[in-house]
């Protein structure tokens, strides 16, 4: 069988480029399961036009604008949706249509078409309509929210199936019911291995090199607009930190990993700065392989219901603090059972939590380890969840014969 995956998102080791890592992860599922896959998504400057990651995954990377230096639609470690300039109207009709002319170009090479987000969907539909090409979908919420739901439902309601692989949660319910489509539910994909490192990467040990037991959290994630405004405590996270360092004795260091908007980056080194915090939080920009610095860490933060950083948080037996807000209800995330909730925007209370969790690190191994098998019940890793997926394709792609 051959796949085209079409996404706007996709890493790049040469720009340290991690977003879309859960697209990677499928590739390698589905390649392990013997199907042969090619990755179709937008250049970006610094990156390969064409790249081998694997035998049978191939990564194209089309160039949209000319001359290819100057293209800023795709730029390492933020979403397209956030790129707001001149330049990028100008270049927005350009990707649009040569993105389309790709997935003509790849789409007549292969069986089906696994589109990453509804708009990806939307450009790759005439593969459809024209050469009777299999087209399945999975959604992931930015698509939702950004456009209209009109388009949104016609989207769902012509393609072939909807991956459902995000388990009992309010948004993915609501989905279900608000978008119809023919759901498919299919695990989530992780690649479950754990640091091969005897010890944690130099530029984490070196802040806390005179204390290296010292309690860790990291945050994992973008750092955009939309996350903050989902819930995310990207910046209360600073404001927390500042509370614990001035009413308790708790020693503690906070590592952020992930880029993206540089005005919020920047209004959090202020923030850092102002509150004289240099010593407690570090800032260690996008990694390729975040595992190497997850498995050292006591506490995680950037988990929402089960995308794809909550999972890996989960998967190591990391406790992790979320947001009791709407993306988290009617889950099965518990606060001091798998997860430790605070409420959103609430920096007192984000503070309280963190304290809870540095106060019995046993107690607070046991959170982790109850998230972990929570989440198996969601999860499988590459080779049993690439061959869930393999099984659903050739059911789509052969009518429902195999």
């Amino acid at each position: 069988m051959n796949l085209l995956i079409a996404t706007t998102s996709f890493p790049d080791k040469n720009n340290d480029d991690i977003a879309g890592r859960f697209v990677l992860s499928e590739a390698m599922a589905y390649a392990l399961n013997g199907i042969n896959v090619t990755v179709l998504t937008p250049h970006q400057p610094g990156a390969l036009p064409r790249e081998v990651i694997r035998p049978q995954v191939e990564v194209v990377r089309f160039r949209y604008f000319l001359p290819a230096r100057i293209q800023c639609l795709k730029t390492p470690n933020k979403p397209m949706y956030g790129q707001r300039s001149l330049l990028t109207a100008v270049q927005l009709p350009f990707f649009l249509v040569i993105f389309f002319l790709q997935l003509i170009k790849y789409g007549l090479k292969a069986d089906i078409i696994h589109c990453q987000w509804t708009a990806t969907a939307l450009l790759a539909l005439p593969c459809k309509w024209l050469f009777k090409k299999k087209i399945v979908m999975t959604v992931r919420g930015s698509d939702i929210r950004l456009l209209p739901r009109f388009l949104n439902l016609f989207i769902h309601a012509q393609v072939d199936a909807v991956i459902d692989c995000y388990g009992d949660s309010i948004n993915n319910n609501r989905n279900k019911r608000n978008f119809p489509a023919h759901y498919i539910k299919l695990p989530l994909i992780v690649e479950l291995p754990v640091s091969t490192l005897p010890e944690m990467p130099g530029d984490m040990r070196a802040p806390i090199a005179v204390e290296p037991e010292i309690f860790k959290v990291v945050y994992l994630g973008r750092f955009d607009r939309v996350k903050i405004e989902a819930g995310l405590p990207i910046l209360e996270l600073i404001d927390a930190a500042d509370i614990i360092s001035r009413e308790h004795d708790y020693r503690f260091h906070i590592f952020y990993i992930g880029g993206g908007d540089a005005a919020i980056m920047a209004d959090m080194q202020q923030r850092v700065d102002a509150l004289d915090l240099n010593h407690c939080i570090t800032f260690l920009g996008p990694k390729n392989k975040v595992n190497d610095y997850l498995t050292f860490c006591d506490l995680g933060v950037g988990g929402i219901a089960f995308n794809a950083v909550s999972q890996e948080f989960a998967c190591l037996k990391k406790p992790q603090l979320m947001f009791a807000g709407n993306h988290n209800l009617e889950t099965p995330w518990k606060d001091k059972v798998n997860n430790l909730f605070f409420r959103a925007r609430d920096v007192r209370g984000l503070a309280d939590a963190m304290v809870y969790a540095m106060e019995d690190r046993k107690r607070l191994a046991k959170v982790g380890t109850e998230a972990h098998r929570m989440m198996r019940g969601y999860v499988k890793d590459l080779q049993d969840g690439g061959a869930d997926y393999r099984e659903a394709f050739f059911k789509i792609v052969n009518k429902g014969k195999c």
